[in-house]
């Protein structure tokens, strides 16, 4: 992060400019969501770590059936966890969030230098542009979100359709066993 004391304030008629307010409002957005995915999705895999790692000493606890139900609720815990990251996606979802922070910050760098497609432009012009600039690279994030949203749903359909066929063979099975 920088310092305030060096940081470069623009000109007051950038910074109550609608498209300068929106740039910087959008930018903090995803550099917040991004570090708060990141940290959910590196907290989450560590805990599957840890438990997937002490499941064979758990299996040896002396004790009568006391092992088996810890076992059990050790994979329980890493089937919920493993579910959430599916449902919430932090990885990809971080990645993109954090692209998307980038890329604003170049355009606010690039901007507030006059270079790139900014160079020569009269403010108007470059807040235009900015603008434009800025609402590209945030529907391009939410384009993305949107598809990752689809991939959850899709996978969840077949996870459900999958857990529905195994109830079913088990009722068959029961049934028969039944007879």
């Amino acid at each position: 992060m920088s310092d305030p004391k060096t940081e470069y304030v623009p000109p007051p008629e950038i910074v109550a400019a609608a498209a300068w307010n929106r740039l910087q409002g959008q930018q903090k957005y995803y550099s917040s969501e991004a570090s708060d995915h990141q940290t959910k999705y590196r907290n989450i895999k560590l805990l599957l770590i840890l438990v997937s790692a002490s499941i064979p000493i758990l299996a040896f606890l002396p004790g009568s059936d006391a092992p088996k139900y810890i076992v059990a609720g050790a994979g329980v815990l890493i089937a919920v966890l493993e579910g959430l990251l599916l449902l919430h996606r932090y990885g990809e979802t971080g990645v993109n969030f954090r692209r998307t922070s980038e890329g604003l910050k170049r355009e606010r760098a690039l901007f507030l230098a006059g270079a790139g497609d900014y160079r020569g432009l009269v403010t108007d012009d470059a807040l235009r542009l900015l603008a434009e600039r800025t609402e590209a690279l945030v529907a391009e994030e939410n384009k993305q979100w949107t598809e990752q949203q689809m991939k959850t749903l899709e996978a969840l359909a077949k996870t459900q359709a999958w857990a529905q066929e195994q109830l079913e063979a088990a009722a068959k099975l029961k049934k028969a066993g039944d007879a």
